[in-house]
């Protein structure tokens, strides 16, 4: 008998490009009781009530809201790989209808309507997948939900549904790392972006009330004349639509202006010395007006945001919660491999 073989490559399945990026826990009132986050997580979940522990059960890791107990949060999937903790944390608001468009080819207009979820189900607001090893955090968006929720949710897990941590815990995911200057440096150039808030009017129509802090960064930073010398490329050198774009903009906001230097070749390795020269040459700028996209990240000064980009496969509109886990676990092996962090007890093997 014949069978029809699919193809397997990656290409033939649908996917979507995903950010994955990186956070490191802190916890500067000591309050994990020596655990990392990774043990206090498994210890969290390991945490027994009644015949069952906290992990094998999904209702007991619901947390409602104390401001509108509509509100929903609970890291629905969770899995322990002995070197690390993966799940998914979902928002959904309990009772709440979907809006939905129904179709009349012969109606002046479609009728939107209200539609309640099935008996037993609810709809999904909001996902956002996170993997932790040791302190290091890695964070995939599949929505509308942040770290910051992903912050809430940890603490309320480790302080208040259980006493893995002391009543005092913070949970502290930070955004950025900071790396020696000799390292920073040897960090893959892809992109010199230049920039930052600009104030629209001319400096001597500045309010009293402007903080000279802001007013000697606008002025580092190229200032207004910057922008006006941007904004004419960007128009099409038309001096008129430039102050016309100028006098539109609101006395209580700033302008932003970014300039992003860099190089699109089909080849596959070009020399980045031009980049590095450009690089040099913003040294002096202030680190909030310059920021040197990398391969693992932006840096601004000797601080670094980790990110990695990564294809990953879907289930319908969903993604493949698989696919995400090993992507997060790709990332964190080029983090580690490029020395951008320390290695926890997962292990990275030798490139090839």
């Amino acid at each position: 008998m014949a069978f029809l073989q699919m193809p397997t490559w990656e290409a033939a399945l649908p996917s979507k490009t995903v950010m994955i990026r990186y956070r490191l826990f802190e916890d500067p009132v000591d309050a994990t009781r020596g655990n990392t986050l990774e043990g206090a997580l498994r210890r969290a979940l390991n945490t027994r009530e009644g015949n069952a522990r906290i992990g094998q059960r999904w209702a007991k890791r619901i947390r409602r809201d104390p401001l509108d107990n509509q509100e929903h949060m609970v890291a629905n999937h969770v899995r322990d790989g002995r070197t690390y903790v993966f799940g998914n944390l979902v928002a959904y608001t309990l009772g709440r209808d979907q809006a939905v468009l129904v179709e009349n080819q012969q109606a002046r207009e479609a009728d939107i309507r209200q539609l309640p979820a099935p008996a037993r189900n609810q709809f999904v607001n909001s996902m956002v997948f996170w993997f932790v090893t040791d302190d290091h955090v890695l964070v995939a968006k599949h929505g509308l939900l942040n770290p910051p929720d992903l912050e809430v949710y940890f603490r309320w897990l480790l302080a208040e549904r259980t006493t893995v941590c002391n009543p005092n815990l913070q949970v502290i995911l930070s955004e950025t790392i900071t790396l020696p200057n000799a390292l920073a440096r040897h960090e893959e150039i892809r992109a010199i972006k230049i920039g930052g808030q600009i104030d629209a009017r001319a400096p001597h129509a500045d309010p009293e009330n402007v903080a000279h802090r802001e007013r000697r960064r606008v002025q580092r930073g190229g200032g207004l004349e910057f922008a006006r010398r941007v904004l004419d490329l960007v128009v099409g050198n038309n001096d008129a639509a430039v102050e016309r774009i100028l006098r539109e903009v609101p006395d209580d906001v700033e302008l932003s202006v970014d300039v992003e230097i860099g190089f699109d070749s089909k080849k596959r390795k070009f020399s980045r010395e031009a980049l590095q020269r450009v690089a040099a040459a913003t040294r002096n700028l202030p680190d909030s007006d310059v920021q040197v996209v990398t391969a693992s990240g932006t840096l601004s000064g000797d601080e670094l945001r980790l990110s990695h980009r990564a294809r990953i496969l879907l289930n319908g509109s969903l993604l493949d919660r698989d696919a995400v886990l090993e992507a997060m676990i790709d990332a964190y092996r080029q983090f580690v491999r490029t020395g951008k962090i320390d290695p926890s007890e997962l292990e990275v093997a030798d490139e090839d």
